[in-house]
């Protein structure tokens, strides 16, 4: 398998490394460097390596090791949604980084903790870490960090249904990410952004942003943002009807998570390609999928997802006209959602929960969960038509902002050409002067001295045998002088102005004569 040759020459590498060196310090960051490289289909021999890390910097006594070893050794139980076991370590790693306080590892420890919190759907604690991430990688200044954070913190809105807030985070952060030129980041933000138009069921809109978002990932091969992207379109298809091309889609979204071992996005990819081939009157395919969604989810102790899972599974039901096991799932996706906080699903959820009672001839039920239904689909709707309207404005604000931005550059790139086309006629109109000042000086300078230089020759000539040996040393001085003039004088008349030749970015250079190319190049 390809995986596995790629894993076996990677761990030759990293061995060979290790035995390269006995410096603790060495044997630590070779460690901490390569374990990202390994794939996490191979996470405990990922986790070896960082625990391997850890000891090496706690027998040292090297704190700041200890730290990031700690913080890692969570990121890779947060790879492989372990996240109960990923809390210890990193809440060790932040209790150290604030004892000694080390302000960025403060800031990559609470970011760590804040999608270990997510992940299980506790999003309050998971907002207060985050916005602690959000303060330490602001003191250090970090604005990669910063935008990182801003781009959670509004999937984190995303999830609670308040999609004006996660809107505002997500161009925060986009913003920040265009300045930095940070190519894979403003990819993951327009990947975010399309998942908030999905949900406001602007199909259209989060298309578009879905489309953006793969022609960034095209020249970096961004897996890592292609598998949600994928994910995104493939759900907006399911909305539109378009069977087929959803599970185009999402099969790609899917090949890619179970390649690169990435858990989470599965739980949605199964749920989604189950919801097509129900939709598609393919029930026990739909089924099938729903029950691997379902495991996924409880497996990670992903909330939100088994509550996704449980309202698919019951529609299921519903469809095969099985209401006692319909309701089953209603109800307990009912409950995971209102524990969640997660008010759209939950509203979804008691819906389907006062259809399901009102089959079974339990109407009392099925008066109160529609009750229920209607209070929170009250403030579901409110806050939708409110997130729809404020969601436009800035949109509206950002796009603007954007053209803005375009026209600033071409009118900034005008004013450069103008400056440079001044510069150069300033140039040429110098070059002008000098070179009428030449021909004017080569004129007026070479008149007078033949003159004289005429005058020697008669003196010489008439005074033949009367000069002093002394004078006749004046006379040659004042000939040389004359002569160097005249060289100076003849030199300047064939001054002309310089061959260029352009090359790459217009750029103009002298060009080289012939003879010092074969000098320099040996052409």
């Amino acid at each position: 398998m390809k995986n596995d040759a790629e894993f076996n020459k990677i761990k030759m590498k990293i061995e060979k490394e290790l035995e390269s060196t006995k410096d603790p310090k060495k044997l630590i960051q070779i460690l901490l460097d390569n374990y990202v490289k390994v794939s996490n289909v191979f996470s405990d021999y990922r986790l070896s390596l960082v625990n391997k890390a850890l000891s090496i910097a706690k027998e040292n006594k090297f704190v700041e090791e200890t730290i990031i070893a700690n913080r890692n050794i969570g990121l890779c139980y947060n790879s492989d949604a372990k996240y109960n076991q990923s809390i210890p370590y990193l809440e060790e790693a932040l209790s150290l980084a604030d004892k000694f306080n080390f302000v960025a590892e403060k800031g990559r420890c609470c970011l760590a903790l804040g999608l270990a919190y997510k992940n299980t759907s506790d999003y309050p604690t998971a907002l207060k870490v985050y916005f602690q991430s959000l303060k330490f990688y602001g003191d250090a200044g970090l604005t990669s960090g910063v935008s990182v954070v801003l781009n959670n913190i509004g999937n984190v809105y995303k999830n609670l249904g308040d999609y004006t807030k996660s809107l505002e985070y997500q161009f925060k952060s986009l913003k920040i990410r265009e300045a930095n030129r940070d190519l894979a980041g403003i990819a993951s933000s327009l990947n975010n952004i399309g998942n908030i138009y999905l949900l406001l069921e602007n199909y259209e809109k989060a298309l578009e942003y879905y489309f953006e978002c793969e022609k960034h990932c095209e020249p970096l091969k961004a897996n890592y943002v292609y598998k949600h992207v994928f994910n995104g379109i493939g759900e907006v298809y399911v909305n539109l009807k378009n069977y087929d091309k959803s599970l185009e889609y999402l099969f790609k979204s899917l090949r890619i998570c179970e390649k690169e071992g990435e858990k989470i996005s599965q739980v949605s990819n199964l749920r989604l390609i189950g919801i097509a081939y129900r939709e598609n009157n393919e029930l026990e395919l739909a089924k099938e999928y729903f029950e691997q969604s379902l495991l996924k989810s409880k497996e990670f102790n992903f909330k939100d997802g088994q509550a996704e899972a449980l309202f698919s599974y019951g529609i299921f039901y519903s469809c095969k006209e099985d209401f006692t096991k319909a309701l089953q799932c209603f109800s307990e996706a009912a409950k995971i959602a209102e524990s969640t906080g997660s008010k759209p699903l939950l509203a979804k959820a008691l819906k389907k929960l006062s259809k399901t009672y009102e089959k079974l001839g339990n109407y009392k039920e099925a008066y109160q969960n529609l009750a229920k239904f209607q209070e929170v689909e009250k403030k579901v709707f409110n806050e939708k038509s409110k997130n729809k309207f404020q969601s436009l404005e800035i949109t509206y604000a950002f796009e603007q902002n954007q053209k803005e931005k375009e026209t600033n550059y071409k009118i900034s790139n005008l004013n450069k050409e103008l400056v440079d086309l001044q510069s150069k006629l300033i140039e040429t109109e110098k070059k002008a002067v000098f070179f009428a000042t030449v021909v004017t000086a080569n004129h007026e300078f070479n008149q007078p001295l033949t003159v004289l230089k005429g005058n020697l020759s008669i003196l010489r000539i008439s005074f033949k045998d009367k000069i002093s040996e002394k004078e006749a040393k004046i006379l040659d001085k004042m000939d040389n002088s004359i002569n160097r003039i005249t060289n100076v004088l003849q030199k300047l008349s064939k001054i002309k102005e310089p061959t260029l030749v352009r090359y790459i970015n217009d750029v103009e250079m002298v060009e080289i004569p012939s003879f010092f190319k074969e000098k320099i190049l040996g052409e």
